[in-house]
């Protein structure tokens, strides 16, 4: 957590964990790269208790005790994962994130993926539902449905799951602060299938490596910020010198449409873009393709071409901005 109030003021700042490490590669690493990409002035870096938060924690740091601190799938801390064989002893869900339109709609997608040999469900819903607006609030104007489902009410989730079996599906939904209310929504359709809410299910690599089997070297395989193989971050400060890129997932009806909410996004501080492209953008399918019926705009914006590409990003400096892109195919 950054602040710009020192939380130890009163008490006195404890020695930094730096002190003495002067012959050892973390500090050599502080020295000759955090240092000459500093972190941003006038902020603390500390934990809620407001004790400090060093930039990096490496083997110099303390010792590791692998039973207590790491432990094995399947057992406490959980660290290597909640079951004791992970995806050998079952495979993972297959789940294709869906959701336009009104409850009924997405439902029947539901029911299609399903009947199609989908595993498990994953929710997307609408941008007023994001944000806690029912959908015929003023600021829902223009996004309802656009780029996920509406979901205003209990009998909206009810219409959504219906004819969908709670006990045998597993239910992914990305939400963030109306999330108690849609999962109590979600409990509550479970309980009228007979679905009790512990039995229901949902979620928002090889086979087991531990000291005892496989030889670590840190500075090979995990490395400093900034320095091969980047797996501790690209920059040596990350977000200390430089605060992450701000960016709303945007992106519905047509190039024009989502133009202008970008445009709205960036005049209002957002710093950067992440565009969504509709289902049949991210299938390949142009949007006058049969396969297209009923998908066009409605998870994100439609770009079928070139000139759909240079009207989306109209007036945009894209030399300043930077655009983020999910899309696989």
């Amino acid at each position: 957590m950054a602040t710009t109030e020192d939380p130890r003021a009163d008490v006195g700042a404890p020695p930094s964990r730096n002190e003495g490490w002067d012959d050892t590669a973390t500090a050599k690493w502080r020295r000759e790269l955090y240092d000459a990409s500093p972190e941003r002035e006038g902020e603390l870096f500390t934990t809620i208790s407001g004790n400090e938060v060093d930039p990096l924690y490496t083997p110099d740091s303390g010792e590791v005790d692998y039973d207590r601190d790491l432990g094995y799938p399947g057992t406490h801390p959980f660290t290597r994962g909640v079951y004791p064989s992970m995806y050998r002893g079952k495979l993972w869900t297959m789940r294709q994130f869906a959701g336009f339109g009104t409850a009924e709609e997405t439902n029947a997608r539901f029911r299609y993926l399903l009947d199609h040999g989908q595993t498990g469900l994953s929710t997307a819903f609408d941008m007023p539902t994001l944000m806690g607006y029912d959908s015929d609030h003023a600021r829902s104007l223009g996004e309802v449905g656009r780029e996920g489902v509406a979901v205003d009410s209990l009998a909206d989730m009810e219409t959504l799951f219906d004819g969908i079996p709670l006990g045998e599906v597993s239910t992914s939904m990305t939400i963030n602060s109306p999330a108690a209310m849609l999962l109590a929504f979600y409990a509550v359709v479970g309980e009228e299938q007979g679905v009790l809410f512990s039995t229901i299910g949902g979620i928002e690599n090889e086979p087991l490596y531990t000291p005892e089997n496989v030889d670590v070297d840190y500075d090979r395989d995990l490395g400093y910020p900034g320095v091969h193989p980047f797996t501790r971050g690209a920059y040596p400060s990350m977000y200390r010198g430089k605060l992450w890129t701000m960016r709303q997932f945007a992106g519905f009806g047509t190039a024009a449409e989502t133009n202008e909410r970008f445009r709205y996004l960036l005049e209002h501080g957002q710093t950067g873009l992440s565009t969504a492209f509709d289902m049949p953008t991210l299938m390949g399918y142009d949007s006058d393709h049969p396969r297209s019926l009923g998908e066009v705009g409605r998870e994100g914006v439609a770009v079928d071409s070139l000139a759909d590409m240079e009207t989306l990003f109209s007036g945009i400096p894209l030399a300043d901005v930077s655009t983020s892109m999910t899309i696989n195919g």
